[in-house]
């Protein structure tokens, strides 16, 4: 049988390179936890985002159109703003309606949960219709039965600029 003769300079030399793994492996960690963390906000936003009000068996929610819906999806806070409004509606006059109702909401995940829904209620026209603003950049958002027959925003729906 061999006997171990470490001197203790061997001995803190091995134990500084497992604090050295140990420190890696730490950071690792960290850096782990805040890509989870970033996928966390991403999936909160899209549940909010595409939640929906449906009932477990899939029928929709009769919507009351004259109260905000507070403790809905941002779906219907959108529709009931620009319904609410009665004209097109930019997506930062969108914002700013949902934070005069809501001003404790985080700013940051709000727009982006209006942005990914506006993107998606406007993808085939049949919910809310993106139109082109007459005047600067961007688009306005409105139901699409305030376009005339070619598509365009009709007179009494384009706001007042």
């Amino acid at each position: 049988m061999k006997k171990n003769n470490l001197t203790d300079k061997q001995i803190l030399k091995s134990l500084q390179g497992k604090k050295e793994d140990i420190e890696k492996s730490v950071k690792d960690l960290y850096q782990q936890i805040a890509a989870l963390n970033q996928e966390k906000e991403k999936v909160l936003s899209a549940i909010e985002a595409y939640g929906g009000s449906f009932k477990p068996n899939g029928e929709s929610v009769p919507e009351d159109d004259t109260v905000y819906p507070r403790n809905k999806t941002f779906r219907d806070k959108i529709l009931f703003v620009i319904r609410s409004q009665g004209k097109a509606l930019a997506s930062n006059q969108i914002f700013d309606a949902i934070i005069a109702h809501e001003p404790e909401r985080e700013k940051k995940r709000t727009l982006h949960s209006i942005s990914a829904n506006l993107t998606t209620l406007s993808k085939n026209g049949s919910i809310i219709m993106k139109f082109k603003k007459l005047s600067g950049r961007g688009h306005l958002y409105g139901d699409p039965d305030w376009s005339d027959e070619k598509g365009n925003l009709r007179k009494k729906y384009q706001p007042v600029e």
